[in-house]
C-alpha cells in the first residue's frame, strides 16, 4: 500500500443494515471500527454514536445503523480506499452483486481526507452526497460540528441545519471497540 509521510485526519462513515460474520448490524459496526483501528499507518482518534436511520433510495429494506469516525492516517487517499473496500469484503460485502443504495452488511465511505478535494470518475473527496444525508451529518456533527466542507465552505453544523427533514434519525448509543467478550455488542 502506498502512503505518504504526513498523517491527516480522514472522516470515515460506517453503515450497515444486514448481518455479517460479526453478527448484527450493530455488532458489525463495532467490529468494523476495530478493523479500521488495525489498518497500517492509521489510528482511530474518535468515534461518533450509532444512529438508526431510515434507508435512502430503496426504502423497502431494513433501517440502517450509521456512525462516523476520525481516522488519523498516513495512507494516501487511494490506499485508504483500497483498505476500506477490503474491510467491507471481510464483512461480506460484494459490490458486484448489490443494488445501488440497497441493503449491505457494511458500507465504509471516505467523507473527508483532511482538506483535500479529489475529482476522479470513480473517486471523489469530499464524498459527493454527504451534505444531503442526515445519516452522515448527525454522526459527523458529534465528531466535528465546526469542520468546514472544502467545496462549499459551510460547516457541518450549517449543512445539517439546511437539511429539509430529519425524520427517522434516532441516536442509539456510543460506538466502542471490542473487549475480550466477542459475543457482546459494544453499544453503550
Amino acid at each position: 500500500m502506498s502512503s505518504h509521510s504526513e498523517s491527516v485526519d480522514a472522516i470515515i462513515a460506517l453503515g450497515s443494515n444486514l448481518d455479517s460474520c460479526a453478527g448484527s448490524p450493530l455488532a458489525t459496526l463495532c467490529a468494523a471500527r476495530d478493523a479500521l483501528a488495525k489498518l497500517p499507518n492509521a489510528t482511530v482518534e474518535k468515534s461518533s454514536a450509532v444512529w438508526k436511520t431510515a434507508p435512502v433510495g430503496i426504502v423497502d429494506q431494513p433501517d440502517f445503523f450509521n456512525a462516523a469516525l476520525i481516522l488519523r492516517t498516513a495512507l494516501s487517499p487511494h490506499a485508504l480506499l483500497q483498505c476500506l473496500q477490503e474491510v467491507e469484503r471481510q464483512f461480506g460485502r460484494d459490490r458486484s452483486h448489490e443494488l445501488r443504495w440497497g441493503p449491505r452488511s457494511l458500507d465504509l465511505d471516505i467523507i473527508f481526507y483532511g482538506t483535500r478535494i479529489i475529482d476522479e470518475p470513480d473517486f471523489s473527496i469530499p464524498h459527493p452526497r454527504f451534505a444531503e444525508r442526515a445519516f452522515v451529518l448527525f454522526p459527523l456533527m458529534e465528531l466535528a460540528p465546526t469542520l468546514v466542507d472544502p467545496r462549499s465552505g459551510l460547516s457541518v453544523e450549517s449543512l445539517l441545519r439546511s437539511l429539509p427533514c430529519h425524520d427517522g434519525v434516532v441516536r442509539l448509543g456510543q460506538l466502542t471497540g471490542r473487549d475480550n467478550d466477542e459475543s457482546q455488542e459494544r453499544l453503550t
